[in-house]
């Protein structure tokens, strides 16, 4: 199993954030049966231009410019489980971590990441983890990720002890809805996948998009979950 692990921690090593996501990756080489092949995109060391605001991302369906995104975009889509880990600031995600969602928001239109599944965190020292939790929940789960685990801690009120804990039996949870092969989806993102496909269906859309969806047979199918079954986490084209 290929895990992308992408962290916008400003902190140094012995952060909290990079303390969640070490142990939730313990959790999953323990509980676990297979290989773990961890990547790990700390974002502060990868040249990522701010998003433009352009549509062009939309009209192409690639990324704005030729910088480090173009590499993590590959390294993302050729994994299988997808972490998130963000430290709060100012009651949202670190501005690394916003940059990088910026990036792929094109993403959202084609539920590209449809197959794989997702890990989210979001570490506070006093307020906003639920929050900035939720809007990686919202955002992640239009890309079409399937959430296995999202879990928000605030320091001052958890231990280190109490998240190691926490984080094994999320990790066990996860290896056990991952090895079943089951992919789910809420409500929200069966109503998006509906939404959208009734939009592209009426040839509502740039061209790329349409033809992403025509290429994928994302028209033939009546549901996200449905989708999911015929990519079976592999790479979507």
């Amino acid at each position: 199993m290929k895990v992308f692990v992408c962290t916008g921690a400003i902190g140094h090593d012995s952060s909290t954030t990079n303390f969640v996501v070490e142990e939730f990756i313990k959790g999953l080489i323990k509980h676990g049966n297979e290989d773990v092949i961890v990547f790990y995109a700390n974002l502060l060391n990868y040249h990522i231009e701010f998003c433009d605001g352009s549509i062009q991302p939309f009209i192409t369906g690639k990324t704005q410019s030729s910088d480090d995104m173009v590499f993590l975009e590959k390294e993302m889509l050729s994994s299988d489980l997808i972490v998130i880990a963000s430290p709060v600031y100012a009651n949202t995600v670190s501005g690394s971590i916003k940059t990088f969602i910026d990036r792929i928001a094109h993403w959202t239109h084609l539920f590209r990441l449809c197959g794989k599944y997702g890990a989210l965190f979001s570490i506070s020292s006093n307020s906003g983890a639920e929050d900035t939790l939720n809007y990686l929940n919202d955002i992640m789960g239009t890309m079409g990720l399937s959430i296995v685990c999202k879990e928000g801690f605030i320091t001052n009120t958890y231990t280190k002890e109490a998240i190691k804990n926490i984080l094994d039996v999320q990790s066990a949870l996860v290896i056990k809805k991952i090895e079943s092969g089951a992919l789910e989806f809420s409500h929200d993102q069966e109503y998006n996948f509906k939404k959208y496909q009734k939009l592209y269906s009426n040839g509502k859309g740039y061209a790329n998009e349409l033809d992403y969806w025509k290429s994928n047979k994302m028209f033939e199918v009546e549901s996200l979950s449905q989708l999911a079954k015929t990519y079976s986490g592999g790479v979507i084209l």
